[in-house]
């Protein structure tokens, strides 16, 4: 699995989006308490990498102005960073990895979320997966909120009962509501959160506390085996996550106008990726699957 050139088009887009929001957002500033100065607060924070404070600050803000999208935004970035997605770490490991000609994708996402440097395995613990996994589907559903829906309603836990839990359909979600920048968005944090998803199937089946976030480090606990308990739950977040990086795919295309026809090695990657995950193309996730990616790692 090879998402190198996909993720980093990820974060130059998102970067550079970021970038021209906020110097447009914190022009001509007056008034210390005003709406502008609270924002240009939340987005010093966020250039600081105080995600915390960031998130605070945005959260705040939703509540004061929730018509205003950018905001959601904003506290969808502050909730990201604050469980590990910095741009830096992940372009110093796709540099790496590039280098050294590895293919390991689980690695990008594993030392990216851990901050752990060449020489030392980027592990988490199954509370760090938890609390990591906890913000970035917060950070998702700050985004939903622009469409008036959250990330439990969209992968099962209020669902109607008629529904098969693993089946995820976006088809009453109106993605003419989000920009490309936020779609964008939700798709970068798929990502992550998918190596998250099957390290927490995987700790729990092989009743690890820890988990080596590397291809290596899947192969060690995989067993053959991944039926647990929450196992419904978890595939249908993983088929989400694949819904909104095809969507995000779709966004970055519309974002650099490429043409129908033409070919890029952001859409093959992705489809090298759907295809491994999702075998039968039909947008969910099953057990057999799962299983079958991780046979073929």
């Amino acid at each position: 699995m090879n998402l190198k050139n996909y993720v980093v088009n990820f974060f130059i887009i998102i970067t550079l989006s970021l970038f021209i929001t906020g110097c447009n957002a914190t022009e001509d500033i007056a008034d210390d308490s005003s709406k502008e100065a609270e924002v240009e607060r939340g987005l010093m924070a966020l250039d600081k990498e105080n995600y915390d404070s960031a998130a605070e600050i945005f959260e705040s803000l939703k509540k004061k102005y929730p018509s205003d999208n950018s905001l959601k935004t904003y506290h969808s970035n502050a909730l990201a960073g604050s469980a590990g997605l910095d741009t830096y770490r992940l372009m110093k490991t796709i540099d790496r990895l590039n280098d050294e000609n590895s293919d390991d994708s689980i690695e990008i996402a594993g030392r990216t979320l851990t901050g752990a440097e060449q020489g030392s395995d980027p592990v988490l613990t199954t509370e760090e997966i938890a609390d990591k996994t906890d913000k970035f589907e917060k950070a998702m559903t700050s985004i939903l909120e622009i469409a008036g829906t959250d990330y439990d309603s969209l992968t099962g836990s209020k669902a109607p009962a008629s529904r098969s839990i693993q089946a995820v359909s976006l088809e009453d979600l109106d993605l003419s509501k989000f920009t490309d920048d936020e779609l964008i968005q939700l798709g970068l944090m798929s990502f992550n959160h998918v190596v998250l998803v099957i390290s927490d199937i995987l700790t729990e089946v092989a009743g690890s506390d820890n988990i080596i976030l590397t291809k290596d480090g899947f192969i060690t606990l995989y067993n053959n085996n991944i039926t647990t308990a929450d196992i419904d739950i978890l595939l249908s977040k993983l088929s989400l996550d694949m819904e909104f990086i095809n969507n995000a795919v779709t966004a970055i295309e519309n974002f650099l106008d490429i043409q129908a026809g033409e070919t890029n090695d952001i859409s093959e990657e992705f489809e090298k990726f759907r295809n491994e995950l999702d075998q039968n193309n039909d947008k969910t996730i099953t057990e057999n699957e799962l299983e079958t990616y991780l046979n073929n790692l």
